[in-house]
């Protein structure tokens, strides 16, 4: 939407009352403009998912991120960016057989725990799929110890050494696009031709 009214109003001087907008998916470039704009002081972005345990929420508006994690805290946050290969878009594993954290600006694999018993929001998992298989997918186990859970987010996100966190890429076989689910599978191409 913001990037819509920025390239179709064009009027020199715009009269609001808005002081503050929440939101999410949108690029620097169209932030900083529309915020300089339009006089926005307080732009407020996030991530999150219905199906997921993730969620992270810029709070003193750092353009172009979606959250932040102050690094002191990162190892103990219920949720982690993991290497990850390119070709396959698994978690890269190490030699006894545990996912390897990202560094920092290095882009990774969001993981969220599953904590035992569902005690804390972060750890519950929303099991939407209409097949048990696809939620299984869907779970990563033997994340960084023994036993352990993990949701895959299947998103790709990078942090700075501040702890401001931004969305990279998004892997796997759907996409989001004006508030749907795209997937590209082939049952879908089949249809459209």
């Amino acid at each position: 939407m913001c990037r819509y009214i920025l390239h179709n109003c064009h009027e020199k001087i715009i009269q609001h009352p808005v002081k503050t907008m929440f939101g999410n998916g949108l690029k620097p470039e169209v932030w900083q403009a529309f915020q300089q704009r339009y006089n926005v002081p307080q732009m407020y972005e996030f991530y999150g998912s219905t199906e997921g345990n993730i969620i992270l929420l810029n709070f003193d508006n750092k353009i172009g991120s979606i959250g932040f994690i102050p690094p002191y805290l990162q190892k103990y946050s219920p949720f982690q960016l993991v290497k990850y290969c390119e070709v396959t878009a698994e978690p890269i594993r190490d030699k006894n057989g545990f996912c390897i954290r990202s560094d920092v600006h290095e882009p990774g694999l969001a993981v969220g725990l599953i904590a035992k018993g569902g005690k804390r929001r972060s750890s519950s998992l929303r099991v939407g799929y209409l097949d048990p298989y696809e939620t299984d997918k869907k779970i990563l186990h033997g994340v960084f110890e023994s036993g352990d859970q993990y949701f895959n987010s299947g998103d790709v996100l990078s942090y700075d050494e501040l702890g401001y966190y931004y969305f990279v890429d998004r892997l796997g076989d759907t996409f989001r696009s004006v508030r749907k689910v795209i997937s590209i599978n082939r049952r879908v191409l089949q249809v459209e031709g």
